[in-house]
């Protein structure tokens, strides 16, 4: 309790090995449960928490890769110009930023946005990439199934609880230290998921310069005042797109498309943005 740095509280790592409670450690303080870890699997959890303040020796850990071009993105999306620009430069050696926070209301295509991230990611080699859906926790082994896919890291024992198997994900993804994004898509969904993003994962950007952050949502972590504020961009807050844009947007794929029709569109799908980038958008040769 007495630590002032963030370095003096990285170097406490409590462990819980057995039931009950420590006289000293504070009861809000995260304690990883190596109850259910291997012996190999605790000793990677001790050397990932070294790794975050103790400089490493020369060659002991990859050289981080991102590219020093941002990547020219498919976006089939009406406006939304900040949030491409914005993870154009997410993706960037340069990048000002780790953490791309993106709040929007119900239907202003949160979710097709974060599709369209991962979409773009997946085509940057060497870049091990993840989406995880609060909104699909209630088949969590399926969700965690798709997180891992394309991060080459193993996938955490089915049954477990979500914050248990998160971290194990991002231990794994630590020992390699190369480049990953994550992102997090209906954070309003998120439970106690969201204890682990904040204190435990967003934490974690200030000396990791191979991982990159994108949660979206209804609500986002609160960035002013976090230890992590100078990783992140400001948040970026979405609107539903009006008819007009989806008019300009749509014409790119359709010539002959009218206002009038694009406004149809809008009130029938009502204005769900995911909906309209499909009906308006390119369509798939079949």
């Amino acid at each position: 309790m007495q630590a002032q740095t963030i370095a003096e509280n990285l170097a406490i790592l409590p462990v819980r090995v057995g039931d009950g409670d420590v006289p000293g450690v504070p009861f809000n303080t995260i304690v990883p449960d190596i109850r259910g870890r291997t012996p190999e699997m605790a000793a990677d959890l001790i050397i990932s928490r070294l790794r975050l303040f103790l400089p490493a020796s020369p060659g002991s850990l990859p050289q981080t890769d991102w590219p020093d071009q941002p990547l020219v993105v498919v976006w089939p999306l009406a406006n939304h110009t900040d949030v491409r620009g914005a993870f154009e430069s997410l993706l960037t050696r340069s990048a000002p930023w780790r953490f791309l926070p993106v709040r929007g209301p119900s239907n202003s295509g949160k979710s097709h946005i974060s599709r369209q991230i991962l979409s773009n990611a997946l085509r940057v080699p060497e870049l091990a990439c993840g989406r995880f859906d609060f909104k699909g926790t209630t088949d969590m082994d399926n969700e965690i199934a798709s997180l891992v896919q394309n991060l080459e890291v193993p996938k955490p024992a089915n049954g477990g609880r979500l914050n248990a198997r998160l971290g194990q994900i991002l231990d794994s993804l630590k020992q390699s230290a190369r480049p990953a994004l994550l992102i997090f898509d209906t954070y309003e969904a998120a439970g106690e998921g969201q204890e682990w993003i904040e204190k435990q994962l967003l934490p974690s950007l200030i000396r990791s310069n191979w991982l990159r952050v994108v949660i979206t949502g209804q609500t986002v972590p609160r960035v002013q005042g976090q230890i992590w504020e100078n990783n992140s961009s400001p948040i970026i807050e979405l609107k539903v797109p009006p008819a007009p844009d989806w008019w300009e947007f749509g014409k790119q794929y359709d010539p002959e498309l009218t206002l009038e029709e694009v406004e149809t569109a809008c009130r029938l799908a009502g204005n769900n943005s995911g909906l309209l980038a499909q009906l308006l958008g390119p369509k798939e040769i079949l």
